[in-house]
């Protein structure tokens, strides 16, 4: 399978609970930003910002820097000089 395509199939799969958990989490702690204690709203802004700034992460900056730092290996149709035989 290419790496664009898994990219895509991976993406519809757990890509989805990624981005729902990501979601989910800012969205319970975005209520501390009503609070009335300063430090309290403040960390609900800074956490909304963390977690959604992950979910991106996950979802888009991740898979881009596979692509760019991936190994390449040689394909199986490679052949070597290497004999393989059985040891006696």
């Amino acid at each position: 399978m290419e790496l664009r395509q898994a990219y895509f199939e991976t993406l519809k799969t757990t890509g989805t609970s990624v981005a729902f958990t990501g979601i989910t989490l800012a969205l319970g702690v975005s209520t501390w930003a009503f609070s009335s204690l300063k430090f309290q709203a403040d960390m609900g802004l800074l956490l909304v910002l963390l977690f959604v700034w992950n979910m991106v992460g996950a979802l888009v900056l991740m898979p881009a820097l596979v692509s760019l730092l991936r190994v390449r290996h040689p394909t199986p149709t490679t052949r070597s000089n290497v004999q393989v035989g059985r040891l006696r």
